[in-house]
């Protein structure tokens, strides 16, 4: 396997799919490549067609090379992303090798919501706006689409999996429920999970509210919580408490083929992770 930027890589036995992928493509083994895993607690995303895979490569690139005199914005920012540890060819194919989220978590449940009702970038044409705007309509009154959701049941260890077809399913009447089902894997704890992901959500908030400088377009959050009632945390009364200090959950931006630099605030976003905000605070 090729290795770029210095990365050393894992060898091919130590590369496997990464069952915790949660959207996107799978692989198939065949014509379609998804995430896989390595045994250094990476994974690795494949790079996609056209410019939206050097696009993505970018942001993580730019963002890696940390300088003393980075200002706030940016140092906030690579905060929000996970770990870039460069790219790697495997058969073939780039893939960029990320920070695998989900390790601190022995029984992680994901999310992936895509944010902000407008998920055309400024190149999109007249037809590729159109297709958009059809795949899902309530994307405009709810600014956001869960695109999957993996959850283990506190009662019996069984994920629960959901994809973007039963997130396009939900509208503003009832996406509180897909929402009350991811949560439903913290058992007891629901109600400090939904408070330490509404605090960090308002800590991106802050960011979105004082950067000009990037505008995200069919950029998703990742929220990644400790799932399951039978974990020891789960039988502290402290960690069921909305003020306990014990971190359960993880929420990072992912997803960047369509980013794009600006001058003025990223107003579909924000507007976006408003709604998402409002909505995990009613969950508390």
């Amino acid at each position: 396997m090729q290795t770029n930027n210095g990365t050393t890589s894992p060898t091919s036995s130590g590369i496997r799919p990464f069952l915790q992928q949660i959207a996107g493509h799978k692989s198939n083994g065949k014509e379609v490549y998804g995430c896989l895993e390595t045994d250094d607690d990476c994974i690795l995303k494949p790079l996609q067609s056209g410019s939206r895979g050097p696009r993505e490569k970018k942001l993580y690139e730019s963002l890696s090379q940390s300088q003393s005199d980075d200002d706030d914005i940016v140092q906030t920012l690579r905060s929000f992303l996970p770990k870039y540890y460069g790219s790697v060819v495997l058969n073939g194919i780039e893939y960029l090798k990320l920070q695998d989220l989900t390790k601190p978590f022995s029984h992680p449940c994901g999310i992936d919501i895509k944010v902000g009702a407008r998920t055309w970038d400024p190149e999109a044409d007249g037809d590729k706006i159109l297709r958009e705007k059809e795949k899902y309509p309530p994307a405009e009154v709810i600014g956001y689409q869960i695109l999957g959701m993996r959850v283990i049941s506190p009662d019996n260890g069984i994920d629960v999996v959901r994809d973007k077809t039963y997130g396009r399913s939900l509208d503003a009447a009832n996406v509180l429920e897909g929402l009350r089902l991811f949560l439903s894997g913290a058992g007891d704890r629901q109600s400090v999970v939904a408070h330490q992901i509404v605090q960090q959500l308002k800590s991106l908030q802050s960011w979105f509210e004082r950067q000009k400088c990037y505008a995200f377009y069919a950029t998703s959050i990742l929220i990644i919580y400790e799932g399951s009632s039978t974990s020891p945390s789960s039988q502290n009364t402290e960690a069921q408490s909305p003020n306990s200090r014990e971190t359960l959950a993880d929420v990072r931006m992912i997803d960047f083929a369509h980013w794009f630099e600006a001058e003025c605030r990223d107003e579909n976003f924000l507007h976006g992770l408003e709604h998402v905000i409002d909505h995990f605070t009613q969950l508390i």
